[in-house]
């Protein structure tokens, strides 16, 4: 009983297996001949055999028991199919990555794959002259920059294949976009306020000079400054630079360097602010304008200089009296 039918791939080794022969008059079997068909022999009770080329081959078997008595041949077929060629692995890098200098950039190349095996190894080269490994390893870039990233991948078979991405790398300090970046403004009164009495004189301007003894034209004012503070609160991009301006005539008020978290906060006093604005902006270097936002309850004057005044056709001076 030469067993079978059996299946094969060329070059690969056939188990055989002759172990169901018997002899009818109880004795045993004591020798066994094969014939593979292709011009090859073995022999024993379960030989293996590499067929060199794909096809259906005849398998013969022969035995012989105790007696010295030849049995008659038994057959079974071999088909052999043709060896398909190891199919490369396939890398996937995934990407393109972006990243802030000193931050790690999580990479993933787990998406790599192999027809006819398993991975086995993971090779990358960051492209900053270091390397790594695994499916899904972490990089911190120290300068900012574009960088060119491979990955190459070995198959079970010993077979490998190699694909690139790009990692864009931007300076802690300097953003590439305004996204997350919010702001809120509010003015905290005092309730500390003082009036001032201005004395304006007024002078007409004659073409010969001017004339100053018309005491009609001396004008009074009384102006009151009120006290108070500008809250602004607000996030952005983490470890970057934060300007506040006043928006209807931008010019800086106040700059600072956001925390590791990227939220702030700005108390300014209004001993600082001339005047106290009706709408922040935020700025950032390199991007400009990336917010704004109303003064919650600014006061009525807010824009609005103090009494200093002066247009092309009169001069004005004025001095300061306290109120009693």
């Amino acid at each position: 009983d030469p067993g079978g039918p059996y299946d094969a791939i060329e070059g690969v080794a056939l188990a055989l297996d002759g172990g169901g022969s018997f002899d009818p008059d109880g004795g045993p079997i004591l020798s066994y001949y094969w014939d593979f068909g292709d011009g090859n022999a073995a022999t024993g009770a379960a030989p293996s055999h590499r067929y060199v080329s794909p096809g259906s081959y005849t398998v013969t078997l022969i035995v012989t028991d105790d007696e010295g008595f030849w049995s008659d041949a038994a057959t079974t077929t071999a088909a052999i199919a043709a060896l398909q060629p190891n199919t490369p692995p396939v890398a996937d890098p995934q990407g393109p990555y972006t990243g802030t200098t000193g931050q790690p950039v999580s990479f993933d190349g787990a998406a790599s794959s192999d027809a006819d095996g398993t991975i086995v190894a993971y090779d990358w080269d960051f492209g900053d002259g270091s390397t790594g490994s695994g499916a899904s390893p972490t990089h911190s870039y120290q300068a900012a920059g574009t960088y060119a990233v491979s990955l190459g991948v070995t198959d079970d078979a010993g077979l490998t294949s190699t694909a690139s991405t790009t990692a864009v790398v931007n300076d802690a300090l300097r953003l590439s976009s305004c996204e997350g970046i919010s702001v809120k403004a509010v003015w905290k009164h005092s309730n500390r306020r003082h009036a001032y009495k201005y004395k304006y004189k007024y002078w007409k301007r004659h073409r010969k000079g001017f004339d100053d003894d018309d005491d009609d034209d001396h004008k009074h004012s009384k102006y009151r400054f009120k006290y108070g503070k500008l809250i602004v609160i607000g996030h952005g991009q983490p470890d970057s630079r934060f300007i506040l301006s006043n928006a209807d005539d931008p010019e800086q008020i106040f700059a600072k360097r956001r925390g590791r978290t990227g939220g702030f906060f700005f108390r300014v006093n209004a001993k600082r602010l001339n005047p106290v604005p009706c709408r922040v902006q935020v700025d950032q270097p390199d991007l400009g304008l990336c917010g704004q936002a109303d003064v919650i309850n600014a006061p009525a004057d807010c824009g609005i200089e103090g009494p200093d005044h002066h247009d092309d056709d009169d001069d004005y001076h004025h001095s300061r009296k306290d109120d009693d």
